[in-house]
């Protein structure tokens, strides 16, 4: 039973060094902001489902955060087509 914890818990380091990559700069900022909402969502879930003990919650309970999930899947669906491509490149001249 502790093993899964700590399964959850490596899982969730490995994300957070994920976000802090995409984080970087190297990427667009229509990529690194996907990529960052999608990890965050998966780490709530994980949280919610592991260290909160929604997973042994009855259904009812369940569908709770499922529908915030489903919200922040509207969110980043807003997101992707609201910023038009090239909205975020730097305009500064290098010298």
């Amino acid at each position: 039973m502790r093993s899964i914890y700590i399964f959850v818990y490596i899982i969730l380091i490995i994300i957070t060094i994920l976000e802090v990559f995409l984080a970087t700069g190297i990427f667009s900022y229509l990529i690194m902001a996907t990529g960052i909402l999608i990890l965050a969502g998966i780490k709530a879930t994980l949280i919610a489902l592991f260290y909160q003990h929604l997973k042994y919650e009855p259904e009812s309970i369940k569908f709770i955060p499922l529908v915030a999930l489903i919200l922040l899947s509207g969110l980043l669906i807003a997101l992707i087509t609201a910023v038009p491509p090239g909205a975020f490149q730097s305009t500064a001249s290098s010298p």
